[in-house]
């Protein structure tokens, strides 16, 4: 399942431009004590890797403008949206219920008040389907680490290049054998995933304000067609693909 949040703001507001962590903030803020808990220490894992299995997209609005103060800011008037989605029905009835009680959410110092909710059923495991047309709705980023003297080094792909289809791939595998624990799935190649346009690459700082810098990302937009079990593509719908899903980074929706 997934979420249409939908608010509403009389005046400008002004957040920055990279503002992941803000909106991943609402989320875990709209969540029951319980819920938020169960996810921030437990998820679901696959080996050392521990899984939050949701994602969301980025901001999407009315007279949108972006502009530059001693930090690249982005301001939004009139409607605003984003989309959350999860394997966990229980986790966006949180979210829904929660942003119905109070009316809307805060964002940086600005109150959105909520205009809507619309829930968007995904297909299901049982629905058989074998192929998606998708497009990314918030940045797609697929990326290594390793060690040079010492210091970790990140190095970003591009969406033509095989490391990059291999990271999905790999990422979209691991978020299975986590989900789906001990069941035996059907084997996935990387055949499965087809570029079909890329669009623009987005260079941006991830920020947080535990972090003492910001981080440079860089995503991609594009679209791809997808060619793969229904247990993939019910996980790439609901969790998104690539790397840092759970950050607000990868999240596709259906192309028709």
């Amino acid at each position: 399942m997934r979420l249409k949040l939908v608010f509403y703001s009389l005046k400008r507001i002004q957040i920055p431009l990279h503002y992941n962590y803000l909106l991943q903030g609402i989320i875990y803020n709209n969540l029951s004590s319980k819920l938020s808990s169960w996810l921030h220490n437990n998820g679901w894992y696959y080996g050392k890797r521990r899984y939050s299995l949701f994602t969301f997209s980025k901001l999407f609005g009315q007279n949108v403008k972006i502009f530059q103060q001693k930090i690249k800011k982005i301001s939004f008037k009139g409607e605003i949206w984003f989309k959350v989605s999860s394997v966990s029905e229980d986790f966006l009835q949180d979210i829904a219920e929660s942003i119905i009680k109070r009316g809307g959410i805060h964002i940086g110092s600005y109150f959105l008040e909520l205009k809507s909710i619309e829930m968007e059923h995904l297909f299901k495991r049982k629905d058989k389907k074998s192929s998606l047309l998708v497009r990314s709705i918030s940045p797609m980023v697929a990326y290594s680490t390793v060690k040079i003297n010492g210091r970790a080094k990140t190095h970003y792909f591009a969406p033509k290049e095989d490391d990059f289809v291999r990271s999905l791939k790999n990422s979209l595998e691991r978020k299975a054998k986590a989900f789906y624990k001990d069941e035996k799935l059907p084997e996935i190649s990387i055949n499965g995933f087809k570029l079909r346009k890329v669009f623009k690459n987005i260079k941006l700082y991830y920020m947080h304000p535990k972090q003492p810098k910001p981080w440079f990302i860089l995503g991609w937009d594009c679209l791809w067609e997808l060619s793969l079990p229904s247990e993939y593509l019910f996980l790439a719908m609901a969790t998104g693909l690539g790397s840092r899903t759970s950050q607000g980074f990868g999240m596709v929706e259906e192309v028709n």
